[in-house]
């Protein structure tokens, strides 16, 4: 999305793992100023339980971080 964006100095990669622990480890592995992640909807027993991986990254990050609200940069729809 950042790339799309035009965003200087924006990297994307891919990693196997759990992502609320890889996401906020890759961050302090590259030295990130912004993680960017975007929440995605769960039933609210499901997220209780399981909890978000948006707040998890956001609790453990070693920088700051932004979430996305589900169907951002999505486009309107038209009616």
């Amino acid at each position: 999305m950042a790339l799309e964006s035009g965003l200087g100095g924006a990297v994307a990669m891919i990693r196997h793992g759990d992502p609320k622990k890889a996401l906020p480890d890759l961050a302090g592995e590259m030295g990130a100023d912004l993680l960017v992640v975007k929440k995605r909807s769960k039933s609210g027993i499901k997220e209780f339980l399981l909890g978000s991986v948006a707040l998890r990254a956001a609790k453990s990050a070693p920088c700051d971080v932004l979430v996305l609200p589900q169907g951002f940069g999505r486009e309107p729809e038209e009616g």
